[in-house]
């Protein structure tokens, strides 16, 4: 089971944006006999500049140092939150 809660796509050029692409999702595994939650990964991002946060840095990089679409953000959300996926190999 999954909830989307925010899909905003960016505003503006690949070098320059005037608004940010953000996301935020969360998907569930349920046991479906009795409903129980297995697993859960969550994910929230909005891409901010280097100059407003510079911790920011590996992630602006591995965007290929642009702005990045909502498109592009969901994917390294899904990377992301599948690495702690149970019995997925890495």
């Amino acid at each position: 089971m999954g909830y989307v809660y925010r899909y905003t796509e960016r505003e503006g050029l690949q070098l320059f944006s005037e608004t940010s692409a953000s996301v935020a999702f969360e998907i569930h595994l349920i046991k479906t006999i009795d409903g129980s939650i297995i697993w859960r990964g969550f994910f929230d991002k909005t891409q901010k500049s280097l100059m407003e946060d510079v911790f920011q840095m590996s992630s602006f990089f591995k965007g290929g140092g642009k702005w990045m679409t909502a498109r592009q953000l969901t994917e390294q959300g899904m990377n992301k939150i599948f690495e702690t996926f149970p019995g997925l190999e890495h």
